[in-house]
């Protein structure tokens, strides 16, 4: 039993010393290369094939020698290479014996040991040059870019509209090459430079954008004054011809406040770099965009909160969790648009066109949408609390899950709309306007078609019209 723990204990031991060995073997034999590494730095993919091109040479060459010298076979017996002075017969027993050709051998493995230094070396010399120019050119194309920045932020504060269009377009081109450095810096400069054209005053508080000055006072928008056509047929004191005046002159208005060249050219800018990425904060409050043409835009996430956008064009554009807190777009052109998810609280769309417009969870609680085009619009899961939706046409929207409590429906059309699930009263379907005969595709729950029946009449100077039945006679019971 002693025996075989002797036994273990120094099979052990030597497996020990074997694999330390091992460990001072490796250690010895790549000490060079880990102490050319230091020398060297970090090399690059170039100089990696260069470094083991030349360390594999120089080790293959030393190794040779080592074997060339520790065995029997000479140089003569590998190359035809004539020897001055051959070993002796004598000298042929021995396990080695020295001449001419151990001396080639030895010559050899100096001349590559010598090449192998000089390889680092001009590998080394190469690497330096290499780094210094790759550090050179990168400080001089900084020192370019940051030339080219400054001097298309000075081109923003000249006069000349075309050689502030011409600074704008630098600094696209600019964010465009180098998206890390000067992508966000630049969209914030084009949100700045937009904000303070279009809100330049003078001392006395009176605006300087040349738009605005040209335009003049703004129009109210007629919607406001026009809530259903009922009030129309019944003495309204705003007739169809007086509405159609006072909407002309508010698009008259527009017209005139259309934003410069450069305002645009910025807008489009910030468009083109949005649609290649989505990065950094465009924030144009209180800016006055009016009758601005930006259909199709990449707007998605803009700060639009209390701007002015009366009139603008907007189809198709991507609005998409915008900001348009009180924001001003009566008349403006939202078909088709999509605002998923915007926030609309407060905002003044009086006659707005959001035709077919997505408007899935989003936020209109308080928005004005007096006699506002909602026509087949998505309005699934919307905010619509308080909002005024006076003269509305909401013919075949989705106002599934939509939240209407207090919002006000008088005169609104409802007609094929989808009404299910939707937080609504009775009192505030009692005011809206439908066809005769015609009931919503689908009723708010609790609700039936015999309750609706109860609840209207026929309009005597129009029979093609329901009316609510509290015009002629006592509350509906509901």
């Amino acid at each position: 039993m002693a025996r075989n723990r002797f036994i273990y204990r120094a099979i052990k031991d030597r497996m020990k010393s074997a694999a330390k060995g091992i460990r001072q073997g490796w250690a010895f034999s790549t000490k060079p290369i880990r102490v050319c590494w230091r020398f060297i730095g970090a090399p690059d993919f170039t100089e990696l094939i260069f470094m083991v091109l030349f360390f594999g040479a120089f080790l293959g060459t030393f190794y040779g020698v080592f074997w060339l010298t520790r065995t029997e076979l000479h140089l003569q017996d590998i190359l035809p290479v004539p020897v001055l002075e051959p070993c002796t017969a004598d000298s042929s027993t021995q396990t080695h014996c020295f001449g001419w050709d151990d001396i080639r051998s030895i010559m050899f493995a100096l001349a590559g040991l010598v090449g192998a230094v000089f390889g680092v070396y001009q590998l080394k010399n190469s690497a330096t040059r290499s780094r210094l120019t790759r550090i050179d050119t990168f400080v001089r194309r900084e020192a370019e870019r940051n030339d080219r920045y400054v001097k298309a932020v000075e081109l923003l504060k000249d006069q000349d509209d075309s050689v502030r269009m011409g600074g704008i377009y630098a600094l696209r081109k600019l964010a465009t090459e180098d998206r890390k450095e000067y992508f966000e810096t630049v969209v914030k400069v084009l949100s700045a430079y937009i904000r303070y054209r279009t809100n330049m005053e003078d001392k006395q508080g009176h605006s300087e954008y040349p738009p605005q000055r040209k335009a003049g006072p703004k129009p109210p928008h007629p919607a406001a004054k026009k809530t259903s056509s009922h009030d129309n047929q019944h003495g309204s004191d705003t007739t169809d011809r007086d509405y159609d005046t006072a909407l002309r002159r508010f698009q008259e208005w527009t017209k005139k406040a259309k934003p410069t060249e450069p305002v645009k050219a910025a807008i489009e800018a910030l468009n083109e770099l949005w649609k290649e990425q989505q990065k950094g904060a465009v924030d144009l409050r209180g800016t006055f965009l009016v009758g601005l043409e930006a259909s199709d835009f990449e707007m998605r996430g803009w700060n639009f909160q209390d701007a002015h956008l009366e009139g603008a064009d907007l189809q198709d554009t991507h609005l998409e969790d915008a900001n348009l807190i009180g924001a001003h777009l009566e008349g403006a052109d939202l078909a088709r648009a999509h605002l998923e998810g915007a926030d609309l609280i407060g905002a003044h769309l009086e006659g707005a066109n959001l035709f077919n417009a997505r408007l899935e969870d989003a936020n209109l609680s308080g928005a004005h949408l007096e006699v506002a085009t909602l026509m087949g619009a998505h309005l699934k899961g919307a905010d619509l609390a308080r909002a005024h939706l006076e003269g509305a046409n909401l013919w075949d929207a989705n106002l599934e899950r939509a939240h209407l409590m207090g919002a006000n429906l008088e005169g609104s059309k409802l007609e094929s709309a989808n009404l299910e699930g939707s937080r609504i009263n009775g009192q505030q379907l009692n005011v809206a306007v439908w066809p005769t005969g015609a009931t919503p595709i689908s009723f708010p729950e609790g609700y039936s078609a015999d309750q609706f029946d109860k609840s209207w009449c026929t309009d005597p100077d129009n029979p093609e019209f329901l009316l609510p039945r509290t015009r002629w006679g006592s509350p509906p019971e509901w």
